[in-house]
């Protein structure tokens, strides 16, 4: 993968009732946009939802498919090989 060094990914520590501590790696829906805004150094900030499964529809056809959303720059922040 090219730039994998350049690459982070924000996990979260949640602390819990008892003083247990469990680190996530979800967090709040705006970090990403405001992380990328508010540090000149990070060029790029993506966020990627759970699995989702959605139904498709046109006219009387249909079908379901599984997959995740994404911001757009994380097409620009990953290297893919085509077939």
């Amino acid at each position: 993968m090219v730039n994998k060094d350049r690459l982070y990914k924000v996990m979260e520590n949640q602390t819990y009732s008892g003083g247990q501590i469990y680190t996530f790696s979800s967090t709040p829906g705006p970090m990403a946009p405001v992380l990328k805004d508010e540090f000149p150094e990070i060029e790029l900030s993506t966020r990627i939802t759970w699995g989702d499964r959605r139904l498709f529809q046109f006219g009387e056809n249909g079908f379901y498919e599984e997959g995740r959303f994404v911001d757009q720059d994380f097409i620009l922040m990953h290297t893919f090989l085509w077939q």
